[in-house]
């Protein structure tokens, strides 16, 4: 019983720091050095894997992560769900985070953010929503769907041109 209120707390912690870091997201560009603007030696890389702190006990954990701020070119990567939670259609992935089976998928589509809801509402129809929020600036649903715990969210985004919606998926799976 306590695990599950521990692993309750810890989802919905990281529930509300995913929404806190892209609340920002519509920032006025001209106040933010873009990425696309840095020299080339000063460029992440596209790809890189990140290894975890070895000061403390992590076992045989890894953590991928997946992105390209050239553009939008990143691809799902291979044993993502998405017979459990697909991506929208014609999505254009931003970022993708893999960590012990669990992932992060930040994507944009050209498609209005409530268009992209209604897709995902059908996806999650059979899913144990715990939390689910429909504004008029976007769609967040949070609970259980297969063998992951799942955190979605859905808004308007005006970060790369030809794209009004901004998406994040993020999976959890059950241990």
């Amino acid at each position: 019983m306590i695990l599950k209120k521990t692993k309750t707390g810890v989802l919905l912690l990281m529930s509300l720091f995913v929404t806190i870091t892209f609340s920002g997201c519509g920032a006025n560009s001209d106040s933010v050095q873009s990425v696309k603007d840095m020299p080339a030696s000063e460029k992440p890389t596209n790809s890189q894997a990140v290894q975890p702190d070895t000061s403390a006990p992590t076992g045989n954990e890894t953590i991928s992560i997946n992105y390209d701020y050239d553009g939008l070119n990143t691809e799902l990567p291979e044993g993502y769900p998405s017979d459990i939670f697909p991506l929208y259609k014609d999505s254009a992935i931003a970022s993708v985070m893999e960590y012990n089976g669990g992932y992060t998928v930040i994507a944009f589509a050209k498609d209005d953010f409530n268009t992209i809801a209604a897709f995902y509402k059908e996806v999650l129809k059979d899913a144990a929503i715990i939390v689910e929020s429909n504004t008029a600036e976007g769609f967040t649903s949070f609970g259980k769907i297969g063998t992951y715990t799942y955190n979605f969210d859905t808004g308007a985004s005006d970060e790369y041109e030809g794209y009004s919606a901004l998406i994040t998926i993020i999976l959890i799976p059950e241990e």
